[in-house]
């Protein structure tokens, strides 16, 4: 893969010109080159083709993450995307001075969805977050505010919240975080909720994936429409009002039940009907989407959309409703304590009390900075340690390997 690669993801782009900028010199007969995107439109076979007709590569993909995983699982024996992405992780870890506590296994599974780029530019924040706190090593903390910056952008500590913000944020995540948990069909653990803004948010409950799901079911898209809802729900409950905090949420829960109905044929009206014939507006074609169905069939699609966000809430009201005592405990922990993590949530839906959790997050936090004190003497006494005089003997010269390389070797890892 070409390092200073970059896919413009703007329609107006002319696929063609990356041509130009790639020097296929540095390839030889046989590589494989692979072009990662985003946009459907990059998919062309005849452009695939096109590309490799330049006689220098032999073949070529063009596509996601997954798509590069499909090749390489066979060479390098991954079993999942989670293992592709930790490998790679630890590719872009060489030469950076990472702690003990760093779960590479854990972060592939946050970043689900993730490009290699993307995965480049987190370890990059950590590193920087890291100096900046005048860390000597790259902590997992530094790198999990290095996904939330790269994901939401940077946190605003600075940002004057009021008393009435700040609660109304607090139960408004727990209602996620709650749902989230409490759904059975909801398997995503949940794993940061904080009330400190950040970019436009004024807090965040972020969820771990445990796999890549290939095909997702209906279970668990209704899952994830009560769980977004579960914000405005807790306001409705709570606070008797509802605010303009849910807008993101109801946008997503509004995609999500479109594609079920227009898409997935997910719905007892339509049954296994497509309806998603909108097309995409190119500069200099039709204003507007061109429907591929009726204006009546358009107003039947609306109301199933409606029909199935109304369930939803209906269903996550009843749940918040059932155990308001974990939404008042979630909510008063947060104000007090800002973030919490997976623990802290398993705890409060065991039952936990408001001060037995603050405990935990208390002993937690100074365990913690008793471990990275330790770690970062260790790793100044290694560096201070006397470096043994090299024999002048001369040694046969070592064999290369490429045991150091977790995608199975050699510095660049498209080529096999």
């Amino acid at each position: 893969m070409l390092d200073n690669l970059r896919l413009n993801e703007k329609k107006t782009m002319n696929f063609w010109r990356l041509s130009t900028k790639t020097n296929f010199s540095d390839f030889k007969e046989g590589d494989l080159l692979f072009f990662l995107s985003k946009n459907k439109d990059h998919l062309s076979s005849n452009k695939e083709k096109g590309m490799i007709g330049f006689g220098r590569v032999a073949s070529m993909h063009i596509g996601s993450i997954r798509a590069m995983w499909n090749k390489y699982h066979e060479l390098n024996g991954f079993n999942s995307l989670n293992e592709f992405r930790e490998a790679i992780l630890k590719v872009h870890s060489r030469n950076k001075p990472i702690a003990n506590d760093v779960d590479f296994g854990v972060l592939a599974r946050i970043t689900a969805g993730c490009t290699g780029a993307d995965l480049a530019n987190i370890l990059n924040e950590g590193a920087i977050l890291a100096v900046r706190k005048g860390h000597k090593l790259i902590f997992m903390d530094d790198i999990n505010e290095g996904i939330e910056k790269v994901a939401m952008g940077p946190a605003k500590r600075s940002r004057v919240v009021t008393e009435k913000d700040k609660r109304m944020t607090a139960y408004h995540e727990s209602g996620h975080a709650l749902l989230g948990k409490l759904i059975p069909d909801y398997d995503d653990d949940i794993h940061e909720v904080t009330i400190i803004p950040r970019g436009n948010a004024g807090g965040y409950t972020l969820s771990r994936s445990k796999n890549d799901y290939a095909c997702v079911s209906k279970a668990k898209f209704i899952a994830e429409i009560t769980m977004c809802l579960g914000g405005r729900i807790a306001e409705e409950l709570i606070i008797g009002d509802i605010t303009t905090g849910a807008s993101g949420d109801i946008k997503q829960a509004t995609n999500i039940a479109r594609d079920m109905v227009t898409v997935y044929g997910m719905t007892d009206e339509f049954g296994m009907v497509y309806l998603g014939g909108d097309q995409e507006v190119f500069v200099g074609r039709d204003y507007g989407s061109v429907k591929a169905y009726s204006d009546e069939t358009a107003f039947k699609v609306d109301q199933q959309i409606s029909k199935i966000i109304q369930e939803c809430y209906a269903n996550g009201k009843k749940v918040l409703s059932e155990n308001i005592d974990k939404l008042h405990t979630m909510a008063r922990v947060l104000i007090e304590k800002e973030t919490i993590f997976e623990e802290e949530v398993d705890m409060i839906v065991d039952g936990k009390s408001v001060e037995e959790v603050c405990e935990f997050i208390d002993q937690r936090r100074t365990m913690k900075e008793q471990e990275n004190a330790k770690r970062i003497q260790q790793r100044l006494e290694a560096l201070s340690a006397p470096v043994e005089k090299a024999d002048n003997t001369e040694q046969p010269a070592a064999k290369p390997t490429d045991d150091g390389d977790p995608l199975g070797g050699g510095e660049n890892v498209t080529k096999e």
